[in-house]
C-alpha cells in the first residue's frame, strides 16, 4: 500500500484552516449539540467539519461546537450534506469546438482552489467549467496534473465562491471493511445526490477478476475501496466519505448495480506533487500510452472537419434544387479543399498526433473516386507507413480500409499485416486485405482470369490466416474466426473466375435445353422478371445485342421469374427475342444460384467460366467492352 509521508500530508491539508463566515439567515435551523454542561438547543448555520467537529454559527455570529458523534443521526447527516455538499462540484467538460462532451464530480480539498476528479473526467477537454452548490455562473478551471494509471486529474480555479468547503482528506489508512461511507456527487447530471452504504472490501488491482482488472491501467498493488452506496455515470471524481465527512477515496467506476469502486486517495501522491508546481497544462493533451490518437480532436484538424461538416451541411440544404451532377461536383469540391487542409497539416509534423488525425481523416475524405482523391489517398498512406506503422491506432483506420480496393490501401494493409507490432491491428488489416480481395473479384475481377484466380488464393489464405493466427481477435461483437466463416462462404458463393453452374429447363415452347450446350460460345445471361421496371427497360438494348452479334460466337440467355402467361405474351409481342427459361416464381434454376434481385446477369466465357457479374442494370460501354474481350478469345481458341 503506497502511503504519504508526514511532509507530503502536510501538503494535502495546507491552507485549508476554516475562517468563520456570517450566518445567513436563510441557512438557520434548529440545532441539539452536546457541551459541558449537557444537550442545548441552538439556532444556527452549519458552516464547517474539521477532525468530526462541528462548527455552527448563530444569527449573533457566535460560534458553536459539537463532536458529530454526539449529534443525533438525523441532525449529523444533515450537517454533512449541508457543509460537505458545497465543496463538491460538478465538472462540465466541453471540446475544442466549444461542445458539450461530458460531466462528472469533482471535490476542492485545498483552500486556493484545487480540485480532484477523475482523468477520464476531463480526458480531451478543450475547456473545463467548474459549478460550485451555490448555483452562480460556473467557473473556468485550469488543468494541472494528470496520472494517466491511477485515474487522477487536478483542476484549479482562481477563486473559490464564499463559503465553498474545503474537504478533509484521509490518507494514512485504508477503511475498514463494513465501515459506514456517504458520497454527494451528480449522476446522470442529478446535482447534489447523496447515498450511503458500507465499505463492502478494499481490494488491490491485482486482487480483482480479470475482466475488471484488464480494463484497468492502475498498478497491481492500486488500492480500490469496493462500496454499495450507489454510484452511477457522472458520479466520477466525486468523494467517497468516512462518518466524519473525510474524503478516504474517490470515485472512479462501477462493476454493476452498488457494486462502485472508489480509487483511494493515496494513489494520488504523484498528481499532487505535480500540481504543486505545475503551470496549467495546455487543452486538449495529447493522447497518452493506451489511449488512441483518435479518441478526441486537436486543435489543428477540429476546425478543418467542422468546417467540412458545415459545408456539407449547407449542400445537403442546397440539394434539392441542383442536377445530381451538380451536388456530386460541389461535394468532391468539398472533399479537395478539406482533404488539402488535412493533408497541409500531417505534412508539417506527420509522425505526430495533429499528423496521424489529419492522415486518418484524409483518408476518409478521398473515397470520392476522382483523381485527386486517389494522389491524396496514395500521400496519406504513404506517411502512415513510413511513421506509424507501430501505433495501435492502425487497428481503427484498417477499419475504415475494409473493401476499398485502391492499390495504395492493399499495399497499406498488406504493410500492417506483415509489420506492426499489434496482433490486432495485424487481424483486422488482413480482413481489410481480404474484404477487398473479394470486392475486387466482384467488380473488377474475371476478365483477368490470372489476376483473378491468384486474387482468389490470395483470399483463401486470408481467410485460414483469420481463422487460426487471430481467431480469438474481436471484431466489435464477433470474432475473426466468425468472420473468416463468413468470408468462406463469400467466397465460395462469388462465381467470378469459377465453372457456371450448370443450368437445365424448359423454355417457351416446352423445349428442355442446357446452358452446358452453348459451351464455345460467350454467353450473357439475364435473370430477369417483367414486374422489375429495370428490367424491362433493357429489353431494347438487350434486343440490340442480340441482333448486332448474331453471326458472332455469342448468345443471351435469360432465366425468366414470371408465370408462364407473362413469358408468353413477352416472346409473342417480340419484347423478348433470345432463348428464355421459364424458371416462374422462386424457381429451381433461380433459387439455385441465390438470385435474390433483378436483373441479375453473368457474363460467361466460351469454356464455361463466369467473368464478369452484374447486379443491377450494366453500364452499356463497359458490358460492350467486355463482351468484346471475350469474343475475341473465343474467335482465337481452338
Amino acid at each position: 500500500m503506497h502511503r504519504f509521508t508526514a511532509s507530503l500530508v502536510g501538503c494535502f491539508f495546507l491552507g485549508v484552516a476554516w475562517a468563520p463566515l456570517a450566518a445567513d439567515e436563510g441557512s438557520l435551523r434548529e440545532w441539539t449539540i452536546s457541551g459541558p454542561r449537557g444537550s442545548t438547543k441552538v439556532k444556527a448555520q452549519a458552516v464547517a467539519v474539521r477532525q468530526g467537529v462541528l462548527s455552527l454559527k448563530d444569527a449573533d455570529g457566535k460560534l458553536h461546537t459539537s463532536p458529530l458523534a454526539d449529534m443525533s443521526a438525523d441532525d449529523r447527516k444533515e450537517a454533512l450534506i449541508r457543509v460537505i455538499g458545497s465543496g463538491v462540484v460538478v465538472v462540465n467538460v466541453k471540446s475544442v469546438l466549444d461542445e458539450p462532451v461530458g460531466v462528472g464530480s469533482g471535490f476542492v480539498f485545498r483552500s486556493d482552489g484545487m480540485i480532484l476528479t477523475n482523468y477520464h473526467v476531463v480526458r480531451g477537454a478543450g475547456s473545463i467549467e467548474i459549478e460550485t452548490r451555490d448555483g452562480k455562473s460556473p467557473l473556468k478551471a485550469e488543468l494541472l496534473a494528470v496520472d494517466r494509471p491511477n485515474d487522477v486529474a487536478i483542476l484549479k480555479v482562481e477563486k473559490l465562491p464564499e463559503g465553498t468547503h474545503v474537504l478533509e482528506l484521509s490518507v494514512k489508512e485504508l477503511p475498514k471493511q463494513g465501515a459506514a461511507v456517504w458520497t454527494i456527487g451528480h449522476p446522470e447530471r442529478l446535482k447534489n445526490t447523496v447515498s450511503w452504504g458500507d465499505v463492502n472490501a478494499v481490494r488491490r488491482t491485482q486482487d480483482l477478476p480479470g475482466e475488471l482488472s484488464e480494463i484497468l491501467s492502475a498498478a497491481a498493488d492500486t488500492q480500490w475501496i469496493q462500496t454499495d452506496a450507489v454510484l452511477a455515470g457522472g458520479s466520477s471524481g466525486g468523494p467517497l466519505l468516512n462518518a466524519q465527512g473525510q474524503a478516504m477515496g474517490m470515485n472512479t467506476f462501477i462493476a454493476g448495480p452498488q457494486l462502485g469502486f472508489a480509487l483511494h486517495l493515496s494513489h494520488a501522491r504523484s498528481a499532487f506533487e505535480q500540481a504543486r508546481i505545475a503551470k496549467a497544462l495546455p487543452l486538449p493533451l495529447a493522447p497518452g500510452e493506451g489511449e488512441s490518437a483518435l479518441s478526441w480532436l486537436s486543435r489543428d484538424v477540429a476546425p478543418v472537419l467542422q468546417a467540412f461538416r458545415s459545408d456539407m451541411q449547407g449542400l445537403e440544404q442546397e440539394a434539392p434544387t441542383l442536377a445530381r451532377e451538380q451536388v456530386l461536383v460541389r461535394a468532391r469540391e468539398c472533399n479537395r479543399k478539406h482533404r488539402d487542409a488535412l493533408l497541409a497539416i500531417a505534412r508539417k509534423d506527420a509522425a505526430g498526433w495533429p499528423g496521424l488525425q489529419a492522415l486518418y481523416y484524409t483518408c476518409e475524405l478521398s473515397g470520392d473516386g476522382s483523381e485527386e482523391a486517389g494522389r491524396a489517398l496514395a500521400e496519406a498512406c504513404k506517411m502512415l507507413t513510413e511513421h506509424h506503422l507501430k501505433s495501435s491506432d492502425l487497428m481503427l483506420i484498417m477499419a475504415k480500409f475494409v473493401g476499398r480496393t485502391e492499390p495504395c490501401c492493399q499495399e497499406l494493409a498488406q504493410q500492417v499485416l506483415s509489420a506492426s507490432p499489434m496482433r490486432d491491428a495485424q487481424a483486422h488489416a488482413a480482413f481489410a486485405l481480404a474484404m477487398g480481395k473479394l470486392q475486387w473479384i466482384g467488380a473488377e475481377g474475371g476478365l483477368d482470369l490470372a489476376a483473378t484466380k491468384a486474387a482468389r488464393d490470395d483470399l483463401q489464405s486470408l481467410i485460414k490466416r483469420l481463422d487460426t493466427d487471430f481467431a480469438d481477435v474481436a471484431f466489435g461483437e464477433h470474432t475473426a474466426k466468425q468472420y473468416a466463416a463468413r468470408l468462406s462462404a463469400a467466397l465460395a458463393a462469388l462465381r467470378i473466375g469459377q465453372p457456371a453452374a450448370e443450368i437445365s429447363g424448359v423454355d417457351t415452347d416446352g423445349k428442355t435445353f442446357k446452358l452446358s450446350e452453348y459451351k464455345g460460345k460467350v454467353v450473357l445471361l439475364d435473370f430477369f422478371a417483367d414486374w422489375c421496371p429495370y428490367c424491362s427497360k433493357m429489353y431494347p438494348a438487350e434486343r440490340k445485342l442480340v441482333e448486332d452479334l448474331k453471326d458472332r460466337k455469342f448468345a443471351l440467355l435469360g432465366v425468366n421469374s414470371d408465370n408462364q402467361k407473362v413469358l408468353t405474351q413477352l416472346v409473342e409481342r417480340k419484347a423478348v427475342t433470345w432463348r428464355t427459361w421459364a424458371d416462374g416464381e422462386q424457381g429451381p434454376i433461380t433459387t439455385g444460384w441465390r438470385i435474390d434481385s433483378f436483373p441479375n446477369l453473368f457474363l460467361v466465357d466460351h469454356n464455361g467460366i463466369v467473368r464478369r457479374h452484374y447486379q443491377g442494370v450494366p453500364a452499356e460501354e463497359e458490358l460492350s467492352q467486355a463482351v468484346d474481350q471475350l469474343l475475341k478469345e473465343a474467335d482465337v481458341a481452338k
